[in-house]
């Protein structure tokens, strides 16, 4: 969530990395999966996330 985001970016005490377990980048696959979100849905959380000042790590 929004606050959810707000409260990680402005609060040291949290552990600093957020783990995003997304399963694909296929809008179809995730279906297939009874996931209960889009490709795109992810993307713009990525893209949400990279607006914040939180510490971004890609493994």
């Amino acid at each position: 969530s929004d606050e959810l985001l707000a409260l990680h970016e402005n609060e040291e005490k949290l552990c600093p990395h957020i783990h995003i377990p997304f399963q694909s980048g296929s809008t179809p696959v995730l279906k297939k999966m009874f996931r209960g979100y889009s490709a795109e849905q992810c993307y713009a959380f990525i893209d949400k996330i990279h607006s914040l000042k939180i510490k971004k790590e890609t493994f």
